[in-house]
Formats: C-alpha cells, structure tokens, sequence
C-alpha cells in the first residue's frame, strides 16, 4: 500500500484537491501482432460523504485526518477487458467486457449493486 503525505499549508493536499476521496485506475494493453491487441482496465473508488466546503478551523484545534473517511462511504470497482482487431488502417474492430460493483451506492447502505457491460464496436474510416 503506497501513501502520499504531501501537505499544503498544513492540509493534507487530498482534502484540498478532492476532499474524502480516494481512488486508482490503471490500464495494460499488449500487441501481439500489428492487428491484434488485448487491453485490461481495473478502476477503485472509495467515497466518503464530506465534501467541498465542509468547515475546518486549524488553529480552533480542528484536525484533518486524509485517512479517515465521513458517513456511510460508498465503495466502487470497474475492471474491463477488450479485443482489438485492426486488419486494415481503415477498418478496426473492438469488443469490450467488463465488470462493476459499487456497495453503498448513492452513500445509503443498502446492499451492492453489480452489473456486466458489452460492448462491440467496429469503426470504418476512409
């Protein structure tokens, strides 16, 4: 686990940015040849329910905590995974699966909710 502990006058820099918010993303693409190619996405975010202009007084003894996140926090991750294939510089057709579950949605425990996007593609340019 990688930790940033960049500090902005004394704030932690994430709750200036985007406050009780944290998030990653990341994408791998292998050519195997010069028509095909395999992508892999995978996306995690985790939300808690501050937001911007909540009131922080540092010096009343007020604490920022960039670790700790408010209220219910609503927990989101995405992986995707598509096939390329581009046997012409005019044409290219591209199929994409994936997968998401967010728990919390909308910051209201209620369960998960899970879904299993396609899609196809074919692009033709002249």
């Amino acid at each position: 686990m990688a930790r940033a502990r960049l500090r902005v006058g004394g704030i932690p820099a994430r709750i200036r940015a985007r406050p009780d918010v944290a998030s990653l993303a990341g994408e791998v693409s292998y050519e195997y040849s010069d028509a095909w190619e395999l992508r892999g996405r995978a996306e995690w975010r985790k939300k808690g329910e501050g937001r911007i202009g909540d009131f922080y007084d540092k010096n009343a003894g007020g604490k920022a905590n960039a670790a700790a996140f408010e209220g219910v926090v609503e927990r989101e991750t995405r992986v995707a995974g598509s096939l390329i294939y581009t046997p012409k510089r005019w044409l290219r057709i591209e199929g994409t699966v994936g997968a998401s579950e967010i728990e919390n949605r909308g910051h209201v425990a209620d369960g998960t909710d899970r879904s299993v996007p396609f899609r196809i593609e074919t692009i033709v340019v002249w």
